[in-house]
């Protein structure tokens, strides 16, 4: 027993020399860069210091604080991989909903220990918006807070503002914080007072017209373009399989027709279109030649039609998107198939109250559409940086994945995906080529078979039809 005690008190002195030495080694190689701390001129070897260095640790750790952040991992955490990104998306919570996608539930009330974050930090944001001169209007009401937990760096903030005076020149401002595991405390980090800002570039390739396109249209028509015509561009690429290079023939076809309508119909706005003969439709190739016509380093949007979208989203995207900074893919919410909604609410009654909203976001209506990355916000730079779409892809899917992959590998640009309540894909049938690659048709059956319906509805559907035998 004692020889069990005494072997313990050897060990641990052992460890508790080494830490020392290792402790007095770290701050010889590190003089040179405090400041504010000398050593006593006797201090010439390891074993001397380790008594000074002990009296004043305080001090020594306020000092290397300074050296390096890499030292208490301040930088922001880079996932190696796509999936790593799922257990980092960033947060949206207003100050009476909690919108996220790690739980069952996409949408929940704030409570408890949200809302008490929520007001804290909007305390804090207003009080830097009423000492910036920056903000010379500082009348401004919340609209939605985006919270991001870095394992690296702690938590960062985006907290978006509308400005309660309609007729001045600025519509929002944007505080930006952080919150450091070393710090403790939210610092301010930069605020924004934006008015309509960049133009942006909505690049959208076609293959033919259908009724989900012409309804896109329309849907932009009501909701944004009324409202802000010199705001956006338009970008088509549509894609002609059945035409050469030198047709001419080539303005009777429908979707050019319907794109030449949309603009007699809108004429303060900046519509283009590019058609590409010869070619089956690919996703990847119709984007990067958009690209092509945008002239300067302006924000893009690649944008697909199935897609209901807000001024507020816009509004957004201008103030998140950064130039060398941040690129946005927003996580969209996405609709069940309200034929089977409808269906299932038969069975069960209190079903209908929940489906009666239609576009709302619950758990019943829909889902936070994880995995998909086709809808992203980023400037020209950006795009050419990360090196642009792999063209080459051919069928469906696996063209997002892969930008994506090259986005998240640029070392001074963040990754921002969050979802987001203001832009929500409609439902529309599917099929899926049995002639695609594997892992393509894979991905495609587990996208269609998402999309169907909630646990609830179909366990309904289920139940009934067992019933019935």
């Amino acid at each position: 027993m004692l020889e069990s005690v005494a072997g313990k008190s050897i060990a641990f002195n052992v460890v508790f020399l080494t830490l020392g030495w290792l402790v007095a080694d770290f701050a010889l190689q590190s003089q040179h860069k405090l400041t504010g701390f000398s050593f006593p001129s006797a201090c010439n070897e390891k074993s001397s210091c380790s008594k000074e260095i002990f009296q004043k640790s305080a001090e020594v750790d306020q000092e290397i604080r300074k050296i390096e952040k890499s030292f208490y991992r301040t930088y922001p955490y880079r996932p190696s991989h796509v999936d790593e990104d799922v257990t980092r998306r960033w947060r949206l919570l207003t100050f009476k909903l909690n919108y996220e996608m790690i739980n069952y539930e996409p949408r929940i009330g704030l409570n408890g220990m949200w809302r008490k974050e929520v007001e804290q930090i909007d305390q804090f944001a207003r009080n830097i918006i009423s000492k910036s001169a920056e903000v010379v209007n500082k009348d401004v009401k919340l609209v939605d807070l985006f919270r991001h937990d870095d394992p690296y760096q702690g938590v960062q903030y985006i907290i978006n503002y509308k400005n309660m005076d309609e007729k001045a020149d600025v519509i929002s401002t944007t505080v930006e914080l952080e919150r450091n595991f070393v710090a403790g405390k939210p610092l301010f980090k930069e605020v924004v007072a934006s008015g309509d800002g960049d133009v942006i570039n909505i690049i959208m390739p076609l293959s033919k017209v259908t009724d989900r396109f012409t309804r896109f249209l329309d849907r932009l028509e009501s909701a944004i373009i009324r409202k802000n015509p010199r705001g956006f561009r338009f970008i088509f690429v549509i894609f002609q399989p059945h035409h050469r290079d030198d047709d001419d023939v080539v303005d009777d076809d429908v979707t050019i027709v319907t794109v030449k309508q949309f603009h007699a119909r809108n004429p303060g706005v900046d519509i283009r279109y590019k058609r590409i003969a010869d070619r089956e439709f690919n996703r990847a190739f119709g984007l990067d030649e958009g690209v092509k016509l945008v002239e300067k380093d302006e924000i893009m949007l690649f944008l697909d039609v199935d897609l209901t979208i807000t001024e507020e989203w816009f509004k957004r995207i201008r103030l998140n998107v950064i130039r060398n900074k941040r690129v946005l893919f927003p996580v969209i919410f996405s609709q069940f198939d309200p034929e089977i909604g409808e269906k299932s609410s038969q069975l069960y009654p209190p079903l209908k109250e929940e489906l009666k909203v239609g576009d709302g976001v619950s758990k019943n209506t829909g889902f936070w559409l994880h995995y998909a990355y086709g809808i992203v916000a980023l400037y020209k730079s950006d795009y050419i940086k990360a090196g642009g779409f792999k063209t080459d892809i051919e069928g469906w899917g696996g063209e997002d994945v892969d930008f994506f992959k090259k986005v998240v590998a640029l070392d001074d640009v963040e990754v921002m995906t969050s979802v987001d309540r203001d832009i929500m894909h409609i439902y529309h049938g599917r099929t899926c080529d049995v002639t695609l690659a594997a892992d393509q048709y894979m991905m495609c059956i587990g996208a269609w078979s998402e999309t169907l319906a909630s646990q609830l509805e179909a366990g309904l559907l289920y139940n009934d039809d067992e019933n019935r035998k």
